[in-house]
This record gives C-alpha cells, sequence and structure tokens, in this order.
C-alpha cells in the first residue's frame, strides 16, 4: 500500500477516534481502501451476548433473524469461537477459520440464524473480519462481506488491510472499552445471560444424550466433518458415525439441519 494513503487513513481515523460516528467514519474509510457491501461491527463480551455497535445487516436480513442471531446463534459463529479461543488480533478470512465442514453445515445456510451467510447459501461472495482484543475476554469483530456474484477478496487487499491491525486494535480499545465494560453495559443486554458456548452443549438434551453424544454433537455444530470430529475425538470415523446415529435416533431426527434447529431453538428459549 502507498504509505501516503496508509497515513491519510491513519491520520483521518484518529481525528474521528473522540467522535460518536466513530464506527460510521471507521467503515468509510475502509471502504475507500476495499470495497465491500455489507458491514457489521460487533462487540464479543466474554460470557454475554454480543452487541451489534455499527451495521447495514438489515439490507440482507431482517429483524428477527438478527436478534436470532444475538441471543443464540453466534454461539455457533466461526468468529464466536475464534474470539473465545482468544485468536490473535488480526485480519482473517472467514473461511480460514472455520472448521472443514462449515460451510456445508446448516448454520452457515440457515436465514433464520444467521444474517449473513455462507457462499453456498446464495448470499455471499466472501467474508472477512478484523479481530481486535479490546481487554481479555473482550474483542471487537469488524465483519466485511461481499455479496454473491462480486470477486473475492484479492491477497493484496488482505494484506493491505491487515496493516492496520495495531492501529484498528488501539483505537478500537480506546473508543468501546467503557461500551463494552461490564459495569457500563445496560441490565437488558446481560441479563442474557451468561450463555458460554460450553454450557450451551452441555446443557443441550443432557437427559438424552450421553456425554460422549453431546461431545459429538458439540463438534458437528461447529462444523467439522465426521472424519475431523473422530480425529478430535481421538476415534474411528465409523465409532463416530454410530455416535452420530444413536444421537439422531434419540432425537428422532434425520439430518445435521433438523440438529441444527433443535439446538438454536433450545438456546433461543432458554429463560434469562
Amino acid at each position: 500500500m502507498d504509505s501516503e494513503v496508509a497515513i491519510k487513513f491513519a491520520t483521518r481515523l484518529l481525528s474521528a477516534e473522540r467522535n460518536e460516528t466513530f464506527g460510521a467514519a471507521l467503515v468509510d474509510m475502509l471502504r475507500e481502501l476495499s470495497d465491500f457491501d455489507y458491514f457489521a461491527v460487533v462487540g464479543y463480551i466474554g460470557e454475554d451476548r454480543p452487541i451489534l455497535i455499527h451495521d447495514n445487516l438489515r439490507e440482507v436480513a431482517s429483524e428477527t433473524v438478527v436478534k436470532n442471531f444475538l441471543e443464540g446463534g453466534y454461539l455457533l459463529d466461526a468468529v464466536y469461537v475464534a474470539c473465545s479461543a482468544s485468536v490473535e488480533p488480526g485480519l482473517y478470512r472467514l473461511v480460514d477459520l472455520a472448521p472443514d465442514e462449515y460451510y456445508g453445515a446448516d448454520f452457515a445456510g440457515t436465514a433464520h440464524y444467521h444474517p449473513c451467510v455462507s457462499p453456498k447459501s446464495g448470499s455471499l461472495a466472501e467474508e472477512i473480519v478484523f479481530i481486535l482484543r479490546i481487554t481479555d475476554g473482550i474483542h471487537v469483530v469488524i465483519s466485511m462481506m461481499r455479496a454473491l456474484g462480486r470477486d473475492v477478496f484479492s491477497q493484496e487487499e488482505v494484506s493491505d488491510l491487515g496493516t492496520f491491525t495495531p492501529l484498528l486494535n488501539e483505537l478500537a480499545a480506546r473508543h468501546w472499552r467503557s461500551l463494552l465494560s461490564p459495569s457500563r453495559r445496560p441490565t437488558a443486554q446481560t441479563s442474557r445471560r451468561g450463555i458460554v458456548l460450553e454450557d450451551a452443549f452441555r446443557n443441550f438434551q443432557k437427559e438424552t444424550l450421553s456425554e460422549r453424544e453431546q461431545s459429538v454433537v458439540r463438534l458437528l455444530l461447529r462444523g467439522h466433518s465426521t472424519a475431523s470430529a473422530a480425529q478430535v475425538l481421538g476415534i474411528t470415523e465409523g465409532t463416530l458415525k454410530v455416535h452420530r446415529k444413536n444421537v439422531y435416533e434419540k432425537l428422532n431426527i434425520n439430518s445435521l439441519g433438523q440438529l441444527f434447529r433443535i439446538f438454536c431453538d433450545q438456546v433461543l428459549t432458554r429463560p434469562d
């Protein structure tokens, strides 16, 4: 990237730092560097549900879909899982964060729980995300998406944008730390709920499924193939398939899509 462009971008961003329209200014400047159609700036706050800080998701999803994602669908999102695993701050292609079968899983192709979904669902050409660490356990994610039919982000674009990670991380921490602080967040946003991914899986059909079957469910719903899930659990693929078959029989279902919907419905209807 031309150094003059980089300096101009940094100067403008620093000037907007304390402005209440910081989020909008940030997105506008990122679009000047690399065009994209949809965006979302999301705060992931440890065990609490995320906060949607700035977005244009209503251009591709209804209010209900966005609400469903924020109240439970996010638990299976590859970005949330990456934040929970304390991935290093940086710019990532979503495909590089996701397990091997993530784009084939019904989570990525389900419009009811996810506002922006995979290329195979017919919505996006690609999604790239800045993952910025505000404090331990608290992240801001800047998601930039191109609509289906457009080119994916070039390696040059990703490389150039990625050079701004340190600056974005510093400014995001300074600008949004108070918004995402547990002591400053409205009760309505924290009342849900302390849902964490592992607790959601641990409680999922616990009266029906064995611990091993719950482990299988956890990996399959996160987007692992049977081969990948078997490798994680240290069992053969054949044994994994037997566990999956038993899960389907116990829950009276016959597909991953049905399993996904049962899981999301349980999480979304969980009382405060």
